[in-house]
């Protein structure tokens, strides 16, 4: 599983916070806060969903052989680059199979006989948790391979890729190919070509061990969230967590860390995911403006932390350490927002495409291997507790059944567990998944009646910090700039489809929806009369459609609702027919991702429902706000 170190808050505004943090998957900037404004602002955003990754299917795998950590190969790397210390690395790091501690630090380093060996490349990776790092060596490699060549760049201090977490590409490109333009291009092959970072492939996703964790009355009632203060590493993965839910079900976000806001979600900054826990259990206070509908109405008002966003081990220290708190929403139902995305220096991947294939060769082969054989799975989470070099936590022993060792404790966690927590309540902790080809294929959209689902995250996270923070994140890098499909295709040439294990499927249970997510109502504009999707409408289909893709475990009610002008029942069957419309755009836009089981229910409800009960018809704004299509998500 992943330990105290994912890195942290730069996930959407990387390029221009103000601070470097340890700790937490996603990023912060060089110093400091995150951000500060002189105005307070809480913003509803607009609603957010997440797609999922593909299930587990037989097909011919590579035969495992449990590697020798020590026994690395004798020669040097033909790639380098850096990770963090998160589980769902391995598979790439079974591929690679050694790991050498002699430098003071463990570096993941291709073992003989390894998949990595197999294909013919040594491949050197570091755990490197600080994203200030993470670009400072990726701009000191593109640097050294433009002026000395390429294996001076890789036997330099730089790294030729890094795996990060994909939904933070949008800010972390942002910055770091804004650096690396200044290279310029060069020719390889004929082709111009940049020294900017470019997405190759994920190796793995984040399936529940990120999550929100808030008092248990929020799962009551979504609205109790308001007030409550959330710490966390602002504006990482597990902060987007936070913001997604609570867009989902149009709260405002508080984005001051200067004043408290009780109508809005508030947040304390952390410096790492284990601190934001740490929070929750101490039950930290601070001083703060309080202010209402913007205006403060208490210069020193005390607020205590009563929640968090945090990742695993932070779920068991809360669980264990605190309890009464629940995961309100996690990337068990977010699967698709958090992919370890494999990022390499365009200029070295053009060059060296021969060995950038056989790198995601091997980890898609490794991939297979864990999701196939139990004692690859351990062999997996043994060299990663030896790679990451973390102890296993005090709390790893405290049941019977937990063995105390590194590997089997997050091995244990990497499935996913149930912990009970200090007040008696069982709660789920952990865990991650890893990518073999076919689920590459299906996320990037090259399987035959895919689509592309990182894009469908790209541009959602990329417009949220666009939208959120637009001082710090005033644009990001078109898709199309900064994901290369070729080496997936290569791969795929490589492979017989007889060998091709099957993506990880979405299955949905035909059951009805016991649990609600959210709600949220939409002015969706229809053709006067009619179920006719007006024009001016589509733009806002198209981002319901991104931001449902990537919340796809999460089930759909689709709901049409009119005013009461005109006849009941025309408007009842108005109301049923505007629905199946949004139905019909949703499911023609991608009907894998939206296929008919997905939708627990497809109903209009004329004028029976008005939005404020109190209000009811009797104005034309109440009119305006009853013609609406609500959706809800849930399970």
């Amino acid at each position: 599983m992943n330990f105290n170190l994912k890195p942290g808050a730069w996930v959407i505004i990387i390029a221009l916070a103000l601070a470097a943090v340890w700790g937490g998957k996603w990023y912060l900037l060089d110093s400091g806060k995150v951000f500060q404004k002189t105005e307070h602002k809480s913003e509803t955003i607009a609603k957010i969903d997440l797609p999922t990754a593909p299930k587990n299917a037989e097909a011919a795998v590579v035969p495992f052989t449990n590697p020798v950590m020590d026994d690395l190969v004798n020669r040097k790397p033909d790639i380098t680059g850096l990770s963090w210390a998160w589980s769902s690395n391995i598979g790439f790091l079974t591929a690679n199979g050694g790991v050498n501690c002699e430098d003071g630090g463990c570096v993941s380093y291709t073992s003989k006989g390894s998949l990595m060996d197999q294909q013919g490349i040594c491949v050197k990776f570091s755990r490197q948790d600080d994203v200030p790092t993470m670009r400072q060596q990726l701009v000191k490699f593109a640097t050294d391979l433009k002026t000395s060549g390429t294996r001076a760049a890789l036997d330099g201090q730089g790294a030729a890729g890094v795996i990060i977490m994909g939904d933070g590409g949008p800010a972390f490109l942002y910055s770091v190919n804004e650096m690396l333009d200044k290279l310029g291009t060069t020719v390889v092959n004929g082709k111009t070509v940049t020294y900017r970072a470019k997405v190759v492939a994920s190796v793995g996703k984040s399936k529940g061990e990120d999550g929100f964790w808030a008092p248990a009355n929020v799962l009551e009632d979504a609205q109790n969230a308001r007030g409550i203060v959330v710490a966390c590493v602002e504006l990482d993965g597990d902060w987007n967590i936070v913001a997604i839910w609570a867009a989902l079900n149009d709260i405002p976000i508080n984005t001051d860390d200067k004043v408290y806001d009780p109508d809005a979600i508030n947040f304390v900054n952390t410096g790492s995911y284990i601190d934001a826990a740490n929070k929750v259990i101490n039950g930290y206070k601070e001083k703060r403006a309080k202010v209402k509908n913007g205006i403060i109405v208490d210069k020193d008002y005390e607020i205590t932390v009563n929640a968090c966003a945090t990742w695993t081990p932070g779920d068991v220290l809360l669980a264990r350490e605190k309890g009464g708190l629940v995961r309100v929403l996690s990337t068990k139902q977010n699967e698709s927002q958090m992919a370890a995305t494999v990022i390499f220096i365009d200029r070295f991947a053009q060059e060296n495409k021969d060995k950038i294939v056989k790198f995601l060769l091997a980890s898609f082969q490794g991939a297979d291997q864990i999701k196939s054989y139990s004692e690859a799975l351990t062999a997996g989470t043994n060299i990663a507790a030896e790679y990451f070099h973390e102890p296993a936590p005090k709390e790893a022993a405290k049941t019977p059944q937990d063995d105390p060792s590194k590997g089997a404790y997050w091995k244990s966690l990497f499935n996913g567990r149930t912990i009970v927590d200090k007040t008696g309540n069982p709660v789920e902790c952990g865990g991650s998944k890893v990518d073999n080809l076919g689920d590459n294929l299906e996320y990037f959209g090259l399987a035959p009646g895919s689509s592309n689902i990182y894009q469908s995250v790209y541009t959602t996270f990329g417009d949220l910090g666009v939208k959120m923070y637009p001082s710090m994140l005033p644009s990001y890098p078109a898709f199309d700039e900064i994901f290369d499909p070729q080496y997936l295709k290569e791969v795929k040439a490589l492979v017989p489809n007889e060998k091709l294990a099957a993506a990880d499927a979405d299955v949905y249970d035909e059951a009805p929806i016991t649990s609600i997510t959210s709600k949220r109502d939409y002015s969706i504009q229809f053709e006067f009369g009619s179920a006719a999707i007006s024009p001016q409408s589509y733009a806002q289909l198209e981002e319901i459609k991104n931001q449902l893709t990537v919340t796809n475990k999460l089930r759909l009610i689709l709901r049409g609702h009119t005013d009461n002008v005109g006849n009941p029942a025309s408007n009842m069957t108005l109301s049923d027919r505007r629905a199946k419309a949004v139905y019909q755009y949703l499911h023609h836009s991608n009907p894998t991702k939206f296929p008919k089981e997905r939708f627990s229910e497809i109903q209009g409800y004329g004028s029976d429902r008005p939005k404020d009960k109190n209000a009811d018809n009797n104005t034309q704004a109440a009119r305006d706000a009853n013609r609406r299509v609500e959706i809800l998500t849930g399970e």
